[in-house]
């Protein structure tokens, strides 16, 4: 597992942007709320996101839609000014362009890394050109802050480029004020509240706080404006959480058709244990040290695909030991579990987890 991830070529992963796309489009100018409209795109996106199951995974569920190669789902929302979007428009299929404007890479990415952000297929070069960059270049959350700041006189001169960058290749200008950058990340995620509650404990609980944002609207102690806020938060809440379960039952359905299909006893048992886990976690609380460890990562996997992989939040996981450890205890105490196995277990968290940080990188 470790010697693939460490031999596979940077992709290019449009799958997110390709389904953002089409909800924000689709929605557009319509009466919904901010966070509902996040929250369809999740639902969408985890509707039809590529799946698969490698043969000795145990722990399942990826980042990056692509199985050939280590890709990250992109932020488009926040601005296409990306080298995942911004490379492959520009420099299609041109590696020698590429290589001639980047002698040395950009950051941390060598020309070598840089090659495969020009090797989109026909159909995801279409795409960019088409659909993502048109739409969305005047709404990213870069170009709304950009207007807001013209608008009160806060914009400096523009500064061009004078070294062979990739903005002045591009023939694009810096703003004095400030950057866009992707201020999400660097967060832990609340998973600790996903082992206690399950996802469908988290829905139970939007609902009762709406409830309790209705009756106060009802009763006069909150305004009108407040209330609709309320409102479209907590049923995105309902709808996002709705969504990674759905996800999960998608990895569960896969499983038993893959064990259909083996010859293999032992990994159709394995299998048909994944399909039952994935239809417990993260749905609910676990109840074993896997279920805990598959839960963790599920939802890293799920909150990555849902917020895009380039704001380095790749869900920030947290004191991991504090969170198995009473699953471990528990399962070694009632001879269900030995240390070896929980290492072996561990382990390939631990691939996983380097698999994205791969994925952060790039």
């Amino acid at each position: 597992m470790k010697e693939r991830i460490l031999s596979s070529p940077i992709v290019v992963d449009l799958e997110r942007v390709k389904w953002v796309t089409k909800v924000y489009r689709e929605t557009e100018g319509k009466p919904i709320g901010p966070a509902m409209r996040a929250a369809l795109a999740i639902q969408e996106t985890f509707r039809n996101y590529p799946i698969w199951i490698d043969d000795e995974e145990v722990l399942v569920g990826h980042i990056s839609s692509k199985r050939e190669g280590l890709g990250q789902p992109v932020y488009v929302e926040m601005s296409i000014y990306l080298n995942e979007i911004l490379i492959p428009y520009y420099f299609y299929r041109s590696e020698e362009k590429l290589r001639e404007v980047f002698p040395e890479g950009i950051g941390s990415l060598s020309p070598e890394a840089l090659k495969w952000y020009t090797r989109i297929s026909e159909e995801e070069y279409k795409l960019l050109k088409e659909e993502i960059v048109p739409y969305w270049r005047d709404r990213t959350i870069g170009a709304l802050m950009r207007r807001e700041w013209e608008k009160a006189g806060l914009l400096g001169e523009p500064l061009k480029e004078k070294r062979e960058t990739f903005l002045a290749a591009v023939q694009t200008t810096y703003d004095l004020l400030a950057p866009v950058v992707p201020m999400q990340g660097h967060t832990i995620i609340g998973l600790r509240k996903v082992l206690q509650l399950g996802f469908n404990g988290i829905i139970k609980q939007a609902r009762e706080q709406l409830e309790r944002f209705r009756r106060e609207f009802m009763e006069g102690k909150i305004d009108k404006n407040t209330y609709e806020k309320a409102e479209d938060f907590l049923r995105a809440v309902e709808v996002s959480a709705q969504a990674a379960i759905e996800f999960a039952e998608r990895y569960a359905k896969l499983a038993e058709e893959v064990a259909s299909k083996t010859t293999d006893e032992e990994r159709r048992k394995e299998l048909l244990e994944i399909a039952e886990r994935m239809r417990h976690v993260p749905a609910n609380p676990p109840r074993n040290f896997i279920e805990a460890l598959q839960a963790i990562w599920f939802t890293q996997v799920a909150i990555s695909i849902a917020h895009g992989g380039n704001q380095l939040i790749m869900g920030g996981p947290g004191r991991v030991d504090q969170l198995l450890y009473p699953y471990y205890r528990q399962d070694i105490e009632a001879g269900r579990l030995t240390p070896d196995q929980a290492l072996e277990l561990i382990m390939e968290y631990l691939c996983n987890w380097r698999r994205s940080l791969t994925q952060a990188r790039t």
